[in-house]
């Protein structure tokens, strides 16, 4: 028993040895620490983040920079040996980024279905008005285009029969063959149920392979397309001076 009282007495004045007997015991009986994987985060905030698409279609990167994210999380979480976490927030910014993701798609889609219906309904309406040309009836053309045109030109059908008779009859290029239009610009949404458009009109000739190109302009009032102008054809007239107003070289009255 003497033999064993220097041991322990060593082990007493020797403050290191208790220490490393408590480091190799510590968390024994405790649960480890578990870091949060950082991608995880970003996928959630990515996620999150991806409502700005709700802007402009362009920041659709968002939501599959989030979905990109959460798979690379996934996979460094199920490599991490249980020392990463984080599967719930992956799963949640995913959703979120899938969700929005969707909804645009489904929102281009719709706008692009739509978009190719109203093109077809406008081309209907040139292809009307290449027949009417052709065939001289310019009182049946005047029925294509929207109400209130010829006040807000401020001619008369009689001078918008002279336009187009001038325009579409030509000793050099013949008689107009037909009528199209290139590439159909819709415009934004007004209220009221109108909705406009904007192309350029071809009309063609028989004796004349360059076809004459115009400006036409498009309005949509229930839920029907009709010619509201075609600028080049029909100018619109200088504005009517002030009343009270002098001509040139006139005094004002006092």
């Amino acid at each position: 028993m003497s033999e064993n009282k220097p041991t322990q007495s060593g082990d007493a004045s020797d403050p290191l040895s208790t220490l490393h007997r408590m480091s190799t015991t510590a968390g024994a009986s405790s649960q480890e620490y578990v870091a949060v994987n950082l991608m995880a985060v970003a996928a959630l905030a990515l996620g999150l983040a991806s409502a700005l698409v709700l802007l402009t279609d362009v920041l659709l990167v968002i939501p599959l920079a989030a979905l990109a994210s959460g798979i690379l999380a996934l996979r460094q979480i199920s490599r991490s040996s249980g020392t990463q976490t984080g599967r719930a927030l992956v799963v949640l910014g995913m959703l979120v980024g899938l969700g929005f993701g969707i909804f645009i798609g489904v929102r281009a889609l719709r706008e692009y279905n739509l978009t190719r219906h109203e093109q077809a309904a406008i081309e209907t309406v040139v292809s009307d008005l290449g027949q009417r040309i052709t065939a001289k009836d310019f009182a049946g053309t005047l029925g294509l285009f929207s109400d209130g045109f010829l006040a807000r030109k401020k001619i008369t059908p009689e001078i918008f029969a002279q336009v187009w008779r001038r325009s579409t009859q030509s000793e050099a290029y013949g008689n107009v063959t037909g009528a199209s239009i290139s590439r159909v610009v819709l415009s934004a949404r007004e209220g009221q149920g109108q909705r406009g458009a904007g192309s350029m009109l071809i009309i063609r000739f028989e004796r004349s392979e360059q076809p004459l190109r115009r400006e036409i302009v498009f309005k949509k009032l229930n839920d029907r397309w009709k010619i509201d102008d075609i600028p080049m054809l029909f100018p619109s007239p200088p504005p009517e001076a002030p009343a009270g107003a002098g001509g040139p070289g006139m005094a004002r009255p006092r």
